[in-house]
């Protein structure tokens, strides 16, 4: 609690009835929350509705508490509503969580309607904005910032310099989910992988603040096609951007061929090479901004 302010923890289902825990913490100290939390981690684990089956040993064991005195908790939970239908005998225990049913459906709602907008292409420079921790009359999946949509075959149709993207952005776009869903064995009528705002939002900044060139980005993506590892790694135009750079390395490496064999001093002195290359990686890490290479080539920068 702070400021007379709901605070949500990242807990399931009965944790998130604050009262609940603050009161069991008052008058059992550390035992009665961890008893709880117990509860709901086991309740997931057991998958029956928010139903647990479980003895007082076992829960005492996972909990750090004594046996007894997680009895008492368990009364005492069931007695403020955090738990219902308790029934005890023989040192085990069933109980069923109070509002299981209703939290988690919340929290599957919201899940459905997040793929959905995934899927439907309605993804907005506001929608991957900072998050907003929700207020006290606020639900914890925060509010729905749909935005005006827009279909992913919309966005494939369209014709180039729409929705504010060239066509080199389309086009490439184009072919990173062409080469992708190819590559994933995707149905004709999947809609997986295919483009999306993020798409070309990450494609236009590849070209017009990373600074490299059609021609070049083009290579890269059919560099990756072919390549064992990352081809079924590398499947959004998201990815592409944020590993192009070791891409661009890696094109440039086999361009220049394999290193020389080292000679008998650099074979012996292993000691030497490690801190170089230690030395190497903190000068990396620490530079100010990174230094962005462009691929090796003519003048024209055409690495085709």
């Amino acid at each position: 609690m702070s400021d007379g302010r709901t605070v949500w923890w990242p807990k399931d289902s009965a944790w998130w009835r604050r009262e609940h825990v603050v009161e069991l913490g008052e008058e059992f100290g550390p035992a009665g929350p961890a008893v709880l939390d117990w509860l709901t981690c086991e309740a997931k684990a057991q998958n029956d509705g928010g139903r647990v089956k479980a003895g007082l040993r076992s829960c005492a064991r996972g909990a750090f508490v004594e046996a007894d005195l997680v009895d008492r908790v368990l009364l005492r939970a069931a007695a403020l509503g955090a738990l219902d239908d308790y029934v005890r005998a023989d040192g085990r225990f069933t109980a069923r969580i109070s509002g299981w049913e209703q939290d988690n459906e919340r929290g599957r709602a919201a899940f459905r309607k997040a793929r959905q907008r995934e899927r439907d292409g309605a993804v907005t420079d506001r929608d991957v904005s900072r998050p907003v921790t929700p207020g006290h009359a606020e639900a914890p999946t925060g509010e729905d910032r749909t935005g005006q949509q827009e279909t992913a075959g919309a966005v494939i149709a369209a014709p180039a310099g729409a929705g504010g993207f060239d066509e080199h952005v389309i086009r490439l776009c184009r072919l990173q989910s062409e080469l992708a869903r190819a590559r994933t064995n995707q149905a004709s009528s999947s809609r997986r992988l295919l483009p999306t705002r993020r798409w070309h939002v990450a494609m236009d900044r590849l070209m017009r603040l990373d600074g490299w060139t059609p021609e070049q980005v083009e290579h890269v993506i059919r560099w990756v096609d072919r390549h064992s590892f990352w081809a079924p790694n590398v499947l959004t135009a998201e990815a592409l951007r944020r590993h192009f750079d070791r891409f661009a390395a890696a094109i440039n490496a086999e361009r220049r061929g394999p290193p020389p064999p080292a000679g008998p001093a650099a074979i012996h002195d292993r000691g030497a090479a490690r801190r170089a290359r230690a030395a190497a990686a903190f000068a990396e890490l620490v530079r100010p901004a990174p230094v962005i290479e462009q691929l090796e080539g003519s003048e024209s920068r055409d690495v085709a």
